[in-house]
């Protein structure tokens, strides 16, 4: 298992000589993509060509990953947001204990693959997923069934960890000391912030799928409750926008929601609504006006999706073309199923239509390899899928230095901070792929070595 992740992991690469180019000079570039047809897949864009390489993976890895697995009757819960290399292998294993899934599904699946005989779980997600298959694990009674991590190191992740610090606890402080206050926490933070927030306020759990009707439960069961959200800014600003919307809709649409919710309780909800200020994900952050913006102006006709995490501008778009019917907010799982319920109703139609799509969210091998795997069981003559957030970002260095050249700008354009941990789901800290990682173009002899900050000699994460 430990040779084929190091096996998946990106090496040192050697570049040509350089030539300065600039952000903006390939921004009228078309949005990476893969069309998927019954008869194969076609990629655009480098980042969507490493993408649809892994679809089809090296079968002679599958198949030692398979026999090491039996052999050791270990179970493997995934990420979503996995690296593609690692992604495709697994998808393509005949093992019964894989899967690729959300970090809630993910401690649930473990559980079950205990049941089912599994020795151990190797868990392929940052801390508070691991800490999330513990838990699963433990509640149902298989306290002897080990959880493996992908490194001894900490694998963080910079919304989680944003619950952890005293701006945190003093906006939960605060928020205990009103009547009737009820906090509600994305799942994606560790058990230890779970606790301490628990001992400060009552606390429940929600994920991206769940936290809408989560909160609206939660305003029918207990009388004047007051909301506060956290840690996710973002989330919590989409979720306040998707409850004015919400309270702009008939009543007798609003009870097709929730039943026990009128325009008057979702009103009423909204003045007790509170979120955290100052939490986000890094991934998810790269969503920006900008990328909206050329949404907008460029892909009109295209089905738009984002997930609950992007910025407000983002979601905006994708809320609006929601309720136009041609788009979807929500978890991963939410886009996913959007997608394969448009590509059915094609099918089912024997439209000949090019359905296109806006994946506003962190890339997803998995989901396409199984909106592709959906597609070549149809006649529908063929879709697209786009990323909005890769437009050949690694290609793309921002400003030249004495002997290296540095780029420190995510693929949105929106510069991030230099300072600080980013441990995006798909590789450990600062990992290939990571919108942070500052990548070094070092001067050695009379060629050019493209590195990486943290991989060079003496340095540590």
């Amino acid at each position: 298992m430990r040779a084929f992740l190091r096996h998946s992991a990106v090496a040192t690469r050697v570049s040509k000589p350089l030539t300065t180019r600039s952000f903006s000079a390939s921004w009228d570039k078309p949005f990476p993509s893969i069309l998927i047809t019954k008869d194969g897949i076609t990629a655009q864009g480098s980042f969507a060509e490493s993408q649809a390489k892994y679809l089809k993976p090296d079968l002679a890895a599958v198949g030692e990953l398979d026999t090491l697995l039996a052999k050791k009757q270990l179970g493997i819960v995934a990420h979503f947001y996995m690296d593609p290399e690692l992604q495709g292998v697994l998808s393509q294993l005949k093992w019964p204990h894989t899967l690729i899934a959300d970090s809630l599904a993910m401690g649930e699946a473990a559980a079950v693959m205990a049941k089912n005989g599994a020795k151990a779980i190797a868990c392929l997600g940052v801390d508070f997923m691991s800490e999330s298959v513990r838990a699963n694990l433990d509640s149902n009674g298989y306290h002897d069934v080990p959880v493996y991590r992908l490194s001894k190191k900490k694998i963080g992740c910079s919304l989680a960890e944003s619950a952890e610090k005293q701006a945190y606890l003093a906006y939960l402080t605060n928020a205990a000391k009103t009547p009737n206050s009820l906090h509600v926490v994305y799942i994606n933070t560790s058990l230890k912030s779970k606790a301490w927030a628990h001992h400060i306020i009552p606390t429940i759990t929600c994920t991206s799928s769940n936290v809408v009707q989560t909160i609206l439960q939660a305003a029918a069961q207990v009388p004047d409750v007051s909301i506060f959200y956290g840690p996710d800014t973002y989330m919590g600003e989409n979720l306040e926008q998707m409850f004015q919307n919400i309270a702009t809709l008939p009543d007798d649409q609003i009870r097709k929601i929730h039943p026990a919710h009128t325009q008057a309780t979702i009103k009423s909800l909204l003045s007790r609504f509170d979120y955290f200020k100052e939490g986000n994900c890094v991934v998810h952050h790269m969503f920006g006006d900008k990328v909206t913006k050329r949404v907008r102006s460029d892909y009109a006709d295209v089905y738009t999706t984002a997930h609950f995490e992007v910025p407000g501008e983002m979601f905006t778009l994708a809320m609006e073309a929601q309720n136009d019917g041609r788009g979807v907010v929500g978890s991963t799982s939410n886009i996913l199923n959007f997608i394969k319920d448009k590509t059915a109703a094609a099918l089912d139609a024997g439209s000949n239509e090019r359905l296109r799509f806006i994946l506003g969210t962190e890339v997803c091998a998995y989901s396409t390899r199984r909106v592709a795997r959906f597609n070549y069981r149809g006649s529908c003559r063929d879709m697209c899928l786009g990323w909005h957030d890769y437009i050949d970002c690694h290609e793309r260095p921002s400003r030249v230095g004495k002997g290296h050249v540095v780029r420190d700008h995510a693929p949105s354009g929106n510069h991030l901070p230099r300072r600080g941990r980013c441990d995006c789901h798909r590789r450990r800290q600062r990992g290939p792929g990571c919108p942070r990682r500052r990548r070094l173009f070092v001067r050695r002899g009379m060629r050019h070595v493209s590195v990486y900050e943290d991989e060079r000699p003496g340095r540590t994460v």
